[in-house]
């Protein structure tokens, strides 16, 4: 069964073509208005259920839940458990890369003049410090 890239393309192409009117809508939220104003606009929004679920939500990208996912997928396909994997470790690296060379810090580091003004969640682990992993684990509340 040979599929042709242009078989591939058509098959995408409401995804691609979402996709990249998302990317012009946040491209011109991101030129309209400053870092700041963006992130205290999201950080405003929130209620009592989703805080309550956050905390195990954002344990899903910490790794583990791929290669639990991964493992059981090779009881079905090897193939797609080997693709997720491996997409699960360039990503992985190619984000350190980035940390690495763009230090951005920590919202709480980011706005600790203004700290009072964010929200939190309760029982969510809240990072203190850049480049947890690369160095040594160090992470502060």
């Amino acid at each position: 069964m040979n599929i042709s890239i242009k078989d591939v393309l058509q098959r995408i192409k409401p995804f691609f073509i979402f996709y990249l009117i998302l990317l012009c809508c946040c491209l011109a939220i991101k030129l309209a208005f400053t870092k700041d104003e963006i992130y205290f606009a999201i950080n405003s929004r929130h209620n009592d259920f989703l805080d309550s679920i956050e905390p195990y939500i954002t344990d899903l990208g910490n790794g583990w839940a791929i290669v639990v996912v991964a493992a059981f997928l090779t009881l079905y396909n090897y193939r797609i458990a080997f693709l997720m994997l491996t997409t699960f470790v360039v990503t992985s690296l190619a984000v350190q890369v980035v940390k690495f060379f763009f230090d951005a810090p920590r919202p709480k580091l980011y706005f600790k003049a203004e700290l009072s003004k964010l929200y939190f969640v309760k029982g969510a682990d809240i990072y203190s410090q850049q480049h947890v992993w690369l160095h040594g684990g160090n992470k502060g509340a």
